[in-house]
This record gives C-alpha cells, sequence and structure tokens, in this order.
C-alpha cells in the first residue's frame, strides 16, 4: 500500500468525563441530604461528599485531557493514546491485519484503500485523498458506495 499517504484522526473522550460527574454528583445527593437535615452533621458524610468530588475532578480532567490519535503512514498503523505529556503508542502492520477494533473505532484494510469507520461514519483513505461519508449507511448497497468513491476520486479537486 504504498500510495496511501500519513493521515491522523483524533478523539478525545468529553462524553465519559460527563457520565463520572452524573456518578459522582448521584452519590453525593443522599448523603448531603442525610448531612444537612442534622442539627450536628456527620463528618462521615461530609468527608464522603468531598472524596467523591475530588475524584470526580481527577477522573473528569484525565478523561478531557487524554486523546487517542490513529496515524495511517503507509503500510502502518499508530494507535497513540496521550494524556498530558505520556504517550503510550502500538504500532500495527496493516499487511496483517484484515479489520481492527480500537475504542469503537473500525479499520478495515483492503488491497488499495484504508477504511475507518466510528458511529456509522466511514472515513476511506484512498491514493492521497479522505472521502468522508457520512451516517445512514446502515442499508447500504456496496456497488452504490464504489460508484461514490470512484467518482470522488475521479473528481477534479
Amino acid at each position: 500500500m504504498q500510495n496511501i499517504a500519513s493521515y491522523s484522526i483524533t478523539y478525545s473522550k468529553p462524553r465519559k468525563a460527563f457520565r463520572s460527574l452524573a456518578l459522582s454528583v448521584s452519590l453525593m445527593i443522599v448523603p448531603g441530604i442525610n448531612a444537612l437535615k442534622e442539627d450536628h452533621p456527620n463528618y462521615f458524610y461530609i468527608s464522603f461528599i468531598i472524596i467523591c468530588l475530588l475524584i470526580w475532578i481527577y477522573i473528569s480532567i484525565e478523561l478531557l485531557a487524554s486523546k487517542t490519535t490513529f496515524t495511517i503512514n503507509n503500510d502502518q498503523l499508530t494507535v497513540t493514546d496521550s494524556l498530558f505529556n505520556r504517550h503510550k503508542t502500538k504500532i500495527y502492520e496493516l499487511k496483517q491485519i484484515e479489520e481492527l477494533e480500537i475504542e469503537n473505532l473500525k479499520i478495515k484494510y483492503w488491497s488499495n484503500h484504508v477504511e475507518v469507520s466510528k458511529n456509522k461514519v466511514l472515513t476511506f483513505f484512498y491514493r492521497d485523498k479522505e472521502i468522508l461519508l457520512g451516517s445512514g449507511l446502515k442499508n447500504f448497497n456496496a456497488d452504490e458506495l464504489f460508484n461514490q468513491i470512484n467518482a470522488a476520486m475521479i473528481a477534479p479537486e
């Protein structure tokens, strides 16, 4: 696959941070109400609320700051998880995989292009060009899809 140039896609994870917020708030509500009702609040509940809040802040910062970058370069797929200055990198040889799924991102390697899909949005990397096809491809005709791809390849820039 020498004709594929270098491409990079980066995804952050903000939804998980908001889920952790919802979980932390739900854990704090009942003890918080009980602690406020009492004349002499129980310090266990207050410390529990503070601990939940600190855990939420830590998880939120970590999830909002973390990003996953997928880079396709010639015959290699590089997946880099970044959090501040820490990076974890995995390298996959595209010739050795037919389909790969990482973080809800599906990557299919075909003989002449690489197909990347996430949340029903397909991105095709094909001969130095990128074609983004929107959602709604649940019941698509493969011939129709390749006609669209070929038309986009032939169309002038």
